[in-house]
């Protein structure tokens, strides 16, 4: 089918379907695409290592925030060689970075893709919204934003059974994982069910 132009919200923790059910979503809709804000991520955790006669090298810029040697290492890249840091989204200096430099502008760039994509006629699929940006406010925020005034918006939350999300949880350790996610993830070791509920 094909619809008018419209912007569609998942939303849910990890292993409720949200990125399972939004792709077949995709495949439905003739001019729909997905935006998944893992790939924005990913890409901007880069950090080109060129030198700027006006500017400190990045090293130097981040010296005092514990992220060299252990949250980045040196990565090839097809515009050459570029440090790749660790996106870990724990409590320590590399969370602060992640927070300040790549959080909240990879939700800009979500809303100028699909903003553009809106003017031609597309349905942009955002995946990537979990609890925790609905509790901080994030996802008012990015729904609300004036892009996307004059669009209808629908929202699709996903939630599931807490042994059934289990269940998946023990799944996916299975499954081979790319470098970026078993970094991110901070679940990539078994827990037992009572620390994976709390």
């Amino acid at each position: 089918m094909k619809l008018e132009p419209l912007i569609i919200f998942s939303s849910g923790i990890i292993g409720t379907g949200k990125t399972t059910i939004m792709k077949a979503l995709l495949n439905s809709i003739d001019n729909s695409f997905y935006l998944d804000r893992d790939d924005i991520i990913q890409a901007s955790l880069n950090v080109s290592t060129a030198s700027c006669p006006n500017l400190i090298s990045f090293e130097e810029y981040v010296r005092n925030d514990g992220i060299f040697p252990n949250h980045a290492h040196a990565e090839e890249t097809p515009f050459g060689d570029m440090i790749n840091l660790d996106p870990t989204n724990d409590s320590g200096k590399n969370s602060q970075f992640y927070r300040r430099h790549i959080r909240d502008q990879s939700y800009l760039i979500q809303i100028w893709l699909a903003r553009t994509n809106l003017e031609y006629g597309k349905v942009p699929i955002i995946d990537c919204v979990t609890i925790r940006q609905i509790q901080d406010g994030t996802l008012k925020k990015f729904a609300n934003h004036p892009f996307f005034d004059g669009f209808e918006k629908y929202h699709f939350h996903f939630y599931a059974d807490e042994d059934v999300l289990y269940e998946r949880y023990l799944e996916r350790l299975n499954k081979p994982k790319s470098d970026y996610d078993r970094k991110r993830y901070p679940m990539n070791k078994e827990i037992s069910r009572e620390e994976f509920h709390r």
